[in-house]
């Protein structure tokens, strides 16, 4: 099961950028996550909008919670495990910080992060984010 688990983590990473990166079409998308328009994005304005995306993709009543059903239905056929390693007080929901505590500590944005990030440089240009775009055939 662990072993299935970590091949569902590259699926869970191409997932998560294209939730958040589909949540807004067009140039809009990179300008939205751009927070301080300086045509750059930084890990930590690309990380923000993984988890906002990725979060609210399975928070389907906005409550800022998911339960086990939101998330059932979110990622239908996935292992409950996955689920409940994000529940990390044990109480039956997963809080917008405890996934935040989760990708930040298993390291699932940081992968996402550098797979955008083309030229290494430690930022997402534009250039970098149309290569993502266009290798992944998402819309920009």
């Amino acid at each position: 099961m662990k072993h299935q688990a970590k091949l569902l983590i590259p699926v869970f990473a191409v997932t998560a950028i294209s939730a958040a990166l589909l949540s807004c079409t067009t140039t809009s998308t990179f300008d939205t996550t751009d927070t301080n328009s300086d045509d750059r994005l930084s890990t930590a304005e690309v990380r923000k909008a993984l988890t906002k995306g990725v979060f609210n993709a399975s928070d389907t009543n906005g409550d800022g919670r998911v339960t086990l059903e939101e998330w059932k239905a979110a990622n239908p056929g996935s292992d409950v495990s996955l689920f409940t390693e994000r529940d990390l007080n044990k109480d039956g929901v997963v809080t917008r910080e405890e996934f935040t505590k989760h990708v930040a500590d298993n390291g699932t944005f940081d992968r996402v992060i550098a797979e955008l990030d083309s030229s290494n440089d430690g930022t997402v240009s534009t250039a970098d984010f149309d290569a993502f775009t266009k290798k992944n055939q998402l819309d920009r």
